[in-house]
């Protein structure tokens, strides 16, 4: 995935075109937004495997710790609390089309996402 960086205050002296230093920004901040469902994405399917249940019966939840910096704990046998920020990995998941095999919902990730960056 291509990163940006967002430039300093001190650089936009020498870009007098306002929209260009907003549309780095944005860019930022897609790729916040895209890089913390890949690290979500990731972690879940980590648990899934390492999980001593099959993944149809799996009852653990994860809590987002911190979402910028994309820190995720285990939490036990707990339910979605999405106002403490705990989501039970049986509500983030799907069955795939093509294999059947249960895998992490991109879909509710993104909607997790929005969460914290909209």
């Amino acid at each position: 995935m291509k990163q940006n960086v967002l430039l300093p205050l001190y650089a936009s002296k020498f870009f007098k075109n306002k929209r260009f230093i907003y549309s780095l920004f944005i860019r930022v901040m897609y790729n916040d937004k895209a890089d913390f469902v890949v690290a979500l994405e990731r972690y879940i399917s980590e648990e899934l495997r390492t999980s001593k249940e099959p993944a149809e019966y799996n009852k653990d939840a994860i809590e987002i710790v911190d979402a910028r910096n994309h820190y995720f704990r285990n939490v036990g046998h707990q339910p979605t609390d999405e106002e403490q920020n705990i989501y039970a990995i049986s509500d983030l998941c799907c069955v795939d089309e093509d294999n059947f095999k249960i895998i992490p919902n991109v879909m509710k990730l993104r909607a997790i996402a929005r969460n914290y960056w909209d």
